[in-house]
């Protein structure tokens, strides 16, 4: 079984993930935080020289991590979909026999989760719990 836990998206400014996140889907903005270069480069193979940040608002149970960037570097995506489900290792080994890549990222004492469908989308691998 598999669970939608967040959804994420690249916007130019944080003045514009509060007007549209916010105020136009009516949302509220739950936590922010930074994400080092050293992880963005080893999630989403790009290059940046400084911590990109992150808002997360929450949309009717549904939650928006929000990547914030400047115009000019709107180009570089770390749009991505993070599902539960409910044995990571099984369901790392069922996305093998597809094909599929699997990326385990280790961070702290945990490991992040990634895998690719067969046109490249990104999906975060979470255990449900």
């Amino acid at each position: 079984m598999v669970e939608l836990k967040h959804v994420a998206l690249t916007i130019d400014s944080k003045k514009h993930a509060v007007q549209f996140y916010d105020q136009v889907l009516d949302g509220k903005l739950v936590r922010e935080f930074e994400i080092n270069s050293d992880l963005v480069t080893q999630i989403f193979s790009i290059t940046v020289s400084d911590k990109i940040p992150v808002m997360v608002f929450e949309v009717n149970k549904v939650q928006f991590e929000i990547f914030i960037v400047d115009d000019q570097k709107l180009a570089d995506r770390f749009d991505h979909v993070c599902i539960s489900v409910n044995d990571v290792n099984e369901f790392k080994k069922q996305c093998l026999t597809y094909g599929l890549p699997v990326s385990v990222i280790p961070k702290g004492e945990k490991e992040l989760v990634f895998i690719k469908d067969f046109v490249g989308n990104l999906f975060e691998i979470k255990q449900r719990g």
